[in-house]
């Protein structure tokens, strides 16, 4: 079974993958689970985006480096020899009363965040992150299968998750308040919603807004009523120069898995389960 090859070979696939032992065991007793039940139409975004990062993870720097160039749409990025993959990952947000926030998947020049015990997000911060320093990209994704993106968050009923995700990562830095130089956020979809007309997803309006018209996401960021982490905000909106936003698919990131042993066993999880081909 699938999930028992990745509990096996856990060693060596996590060499790339930063998780914790418990998202990691739970991602394997999801996949487990979906093996024994075999739902044709399985629709855990979660657990997809674990099995294909799994196998970009196993193979070394070279996927590494495959997976950033589809997640950025560039093929010229610097990719630093101990770069990971980040899933389930927690960037300090940039407002008061927020949380941290729950990022699906990270890349780039991206290092563990440790707070003091004070800190009241120290809770839950197995996997915090921020940037690591040095010049180079970091990529924020937001993956969906076939949920959408959530219209509020708990303390403002007005911001929208995708325009939180790019507030994240135009605030995302150290603790010398270096920032990275490319910046990146993806959109990660069945390629069904990426291609329908009319739109069926709340979040490919939000998408096609904000790519077309920059100072929608500034309004968005400033109509937001938390209070600012940080006294920097119209460095942060100067910062949008220099992010891209992208859209990209599960299928982009599953055909291109090789049909090597765990290839071939992800992708025979997909023909088998994923139903709306």
């Amino acid at each position: 079974m699938l999930s028992t090859y990745l509990q096996t070979n856990s060693t060596r696939i996590r060499q790339r993958i930063e998780t914790t032992d418990l998202q990691w065991n739970a991602f394997l007793k999801r996949l487990g689970k979906q093996e024994e039940q075999k739902h044709q139409d399985y629709h855990d975004e979660q657990a997809w985006t674990f099995l294909a990062m799994s196998w970009y993870s196993g193979g070394g720097i070279d996927r590494i480096k495959r997976l950033a160039e589809i997640l950025t749409c560039y093929d010229n990025l610097v990719v630093g020899d101990d770069d990971k993959i980040w899933l389930e990952a927690l960037p300090l947000p940039p407002r008061i009363k927020e949380g941290n926030t729950n990022l699906d998947l990270a890349m780039g020049r991206i290092g563990k965040r440790i707070l003091g015990k004070d800190d009241p997000h120290s809770a839950n911060n197995g996997n915090g992150i921020q940037y690591s320093g040095e010049k180079g990209f970091v990529c924020f994704c937001e993956m969906k299968w076939y949920s959408d993106i959530d219209k509020k968050v708990t303390h403002d009923r007005h911001r929208n998750q995708l325009v939180r995700v790019i507030e994240n990562a135009l605030a995302f830095r150290n603790s010398d308040n270096e920032f990275p130089d490319q910046l990146y956020v993806t959109l990660v979809t069945p390629n069904i919603f990426k291609d329908r007309n009319p739109m069926s997803r709340f979040y490919a309006y939000k998408f096609q807004e904000y790519k077309k018209d920059k100072d929608a996401m500034i309004r968005e960021i400033n109509a937001c009523n938390l209070m600012k982490r940080h006294a920097d905000k119209d460095d942060l909106i100067n910062r949008l120069d220099i992010l891209t936003l992208n859209w990209v698919t599960y299928e982009d990131l599953l055909l291109h898995i090789e049909d090597d042993e765990l290839g071939g066993m992800i992708m025979k999880f997909y023909q088998g389960y994923c139903g709306y081909r």
